[in-house]
């Protein structure tokens, strides 16, 4: 149990470095039980355990993962094949592309992956490929009604496993690799031609069977390469194109805004770094409160609480419990300014506050997960709300806040350009990059 358990929140660097090396420990060990001939020495109960768990949490100590990454799901393979039959196919070349599948926990457009990678299953659907959606979770998916694709809900990863073989599914696009445990287990099988992972979940997979990890030009150096085991195709722009239809029009004009500052970022994602940022707001601006987004767990909010009050007076921050959609928009309507966290950025909720004109500060990262809201930002051309370091976060926020000529400046031109995040990734370039992964898996390239 205790190699797929990982606090959500941290009061500091120390804490993370002790869990690393926890989990470096007990990886360790189970590689040494796993190595011996005939061992015996992981039952049932701990298998079950573990398969019923997930790393999920251990991207958001804001480490490079990859390392650790490969050898779980190494680890994972192996303990699986232990105790479950092992379905997979043989890696074929592919003269030929029709039949498409994604995959992911659930279907629901409440599902983040769903809303960002939409217009990839439009892609697809519309060209006439036969598309099949898998899911652990029977829900109503806006695809339903139409006949050209396939559904397949199950709640055991071996059923969807062998019906992806039975079908000849020609490319597999995981949506949620990390996010869903199952999907995390299935990734370490060869059950389609070309399998791909995308960057709703923007962290590497692990797994040698991924061939693909689509990213995005605009969020992910090129010298990132080293934290991936897949091979990298760099989507143009953000990498997706968004629509807002998902997004109810609630009417909340009839009240003025009530120029709150909010994270809109989960608990899992205020970091220690995070925090400092942020107390470094405060102390230039004594009478601010931060409204924060709390988790349905209470205990974690709790820790989250204590955390904040050992750097910020408990005057200066308010945690929210879960909000419904329609109470996290209004909430979104009534905030000014929206501060992002620093390590791992915000994606979609990042544009649903574009989506009401909401200026976000952000921070200049180094990899995929710390860049989106940056990414976000250099298309609606508001290159001047991304941070270089604390002092700078500071500046940008105090004038932000009360200037309101500067402020004005900004929301104009999220409502000028934030249509242009539906047009980031055209068909010309999914054609190409079709044919492009096509020849590449007939001459073993890939």
């Amino acid at each position: 149990m205790c190699l797929t358990t990982f606090p959500i929140v941290y009061k500091n660097q120390s804490e993370i470095d002790l869990v690393i090396k926890n989990f470096n420990f007990f990886l360790k060990k189970c590689e040494e039980i796993l190595i011996k001939p005939n061992s015996n020495n992981i039952s049932k109960e701990d298998f079950i355990i573990i398969i019923n768990r997930s790393i999920f949490y251990l991207a958001y100590s804001n480490i490079n993962i990859v390392h650790y990454q490969e050898r779980y799901q190494q680890l994972l393979k192996k303990i699986c094949d232990k105790f479950l039959p092992q379905y997979s196919i043989k890696k074929k070349s592919v003269s030929k592309i029709e039949k498409i599948a994604f995959c992911a926990r659930d279907l629901d457009l409440k599902h983040t992956v769903i809303k960002l990678f939409k217009f990839l299953m439009d892609y697809f659907v519309e060209k006439n490929y036969e598309v099949f959606f898998y899911s652990y979770k029977k829900k109503n998916f806006y695809f339903e009604n139409n006949k050209n694709v396939k559904f397949f809900y199950a709640d055991n990863f071996q059923k969807i496993q062998l019906n992806i073989i039975e079908n000849e599914i020609d490319i597999l696009i995981y949506l949620d690799i990390g996010m869903s445990r199952y999907n995390t287990i299935l990734s370490n099988y060869r059950i389609a031609k070309i399998q791909i992972s995308l960057w709703g979940h923007p962290v590497t997979s692990g797994s040698k069977e991924i061939d693909y990890f689509i990213t995005s030009e605009l969020m992910d150096p090129k010298t990132n390469k080293k934290n991936y085991t897949e091979k990298l195709i760099f989507f143009p722009g953000l990498g997706i194109n968004y629509f807002y239809n998902h997004i109810v029009n609630y009417n909340f004009t009839d009240n003025p805004p009530k120029n709150f500052v909010t994270c809109l970022q989960p608990p899992q994602k205020i970091s220690p770094k995070t925090i400092n940022f942020f107390k470094k707001i405060i102390d230039k601006n004594n009478n601010l409160n931060i409204i924060f987004l709390g988790l349905e767990n209470k205990y974690i909010n709790l820790s989250l609480k204590k955390i904040l009050e050992a750097k910020i007076n408990s005057n200066n921050f308010t945690i929210l419990n879960p909000l419904d959609h329609e109470n996290y928009c209004k909430l979104i309507y009534n905030s000014k300014i929206i501060l992002d966290s620093v390590d791992w950025s915000g994606g979609n909720s990042s544009l649903e506050a574009f989506y009401f004109n909401k200026p976000i500060i952000t921070f200049q990262g180094y990899n995929l997960r710390s860049n989106t809201t940056s990414a976000f930002l250099k298309v609606l051309n508001l290159e001047e709300l991304i941070c270089k370091n604390e002092d700078h976060f500071v500046e940008v926020f105090n004038k932000l806040y009360s200037n309101n000529d500067f402020y004005v400046e900004c929301v104009n031109k999220i409502k000028k350009n934030k249509s242009n995040f539906s047009n980031q990734v055209s068909n010309v370039f999914l054609d190409n990059l079709i044919n492009k992964i096509k020849s590449e898996i007939a001459i073993g390239r890939s």
